[in-house]
């Protein structure tokens, strides 16, 4: 399976993963640059899929469904404003896209029905959910919930790549290193990206390593904070880190 980005908005990413002339697309909050990429690679479009129900992630699918009939559209059930979603999705479920299994893992805390597409090559399609050194907004869910989605993205193999839908990480890794100015991994990070334009994807054992929104069990944290309880230090990284 081959993975494009292709760039949207000022800072927004849009996924087109194909295979034997296949496509299928992640989040295509602007179908311009989707429509341009598919003709130029002459790929046929089958498949959406749609992590969470912000208008930067879903305000291309129109566009698409008039250039490409009997699209397959995947959401979640508790994304009920993507109107446009043929097939609603929980979290547990299983696709198979590309010739890949695909899980579907509940990513709550950005919004309520965020979810997650886990592809068995060990590639994720996280929405808004981690970025590089920090994570997303929590705007519906709750910081418990977005906890638990972080702890199940944690749990993922090391070698997962993550294919976050923004791009952030050298313009958010200088607060991680004002939070930790200790950790030198943050530091070396910092100054290896701090040119790019891209940092994708970004790879769940670095971000173990960098970001701090994933120490909940971190030893100087633990020992900072002087308690146990991980989901108490999560919350505690959110105070500080903002």
């Amino acid at each position: 399976m081959r993975i494009d980005v292709v760039h949207a908005f000022r800072d927004n990413y849009v996924f087109i993963l194909s295979q034997a002339g296949e496509a299928v697309v992640v989040d295509p909050g602007d179908a311009t640059p989707v429509l341009d990429f598919l003709k130029k690679e002459k790929l046929n479009l089958s498949t959406i899929l749609i992590t969470h129900h912000h208008s930067d992630h879903i305000a291309g699918i129109a566009k698409l469904i008039q250039a490409y009939a009997k699209l397959k559209i995947f959401s979640s059930k508790e994304e009920a404003r993507v109107k446009e979603a043929t097939v609603l999705l929980s979290p547990g479920d299983e696709l198979l896209l590309l010739e890949q299994r695909v899980q579907i893992l509940d990513f709550k805390g950005h919004t309520r029905g965020h979810i997650g597409y886990y592809f068995a090559s060990g590639d994720l399609f996280s929405g808004d959910t981690l970025f590089g050194g920090c994570c997303g907004n929590i705007f519906e869910g709750t910081v418990l919930e977005m906890w638990h989605t972080l702890s199940r993205l944690r749990a993922l193999p090391a070698s997962t790549r993550i294919w976050c839908a923004h791009e952030y990480t050298a313009q958010y890794l200088p607060d991680a290193i004002r939070f930790a100015p200790w950790c030198q991994e943050l530091v070396q990070r910092y100054e290896t990206v701090k040119d790019k334009t891209t940092t994708l994807p970004l790879l769940l054992e670095e971000e173990m390593k960098t970001n701090p929104y994933l120490w909940w069990d971190h030893p100087v944290l633990v020992n900072k904070y002087g308690i146990k309880s991980g989901f108490e230090i999560f919350e505690k990284i959110l105070q500080e880190m903002g």
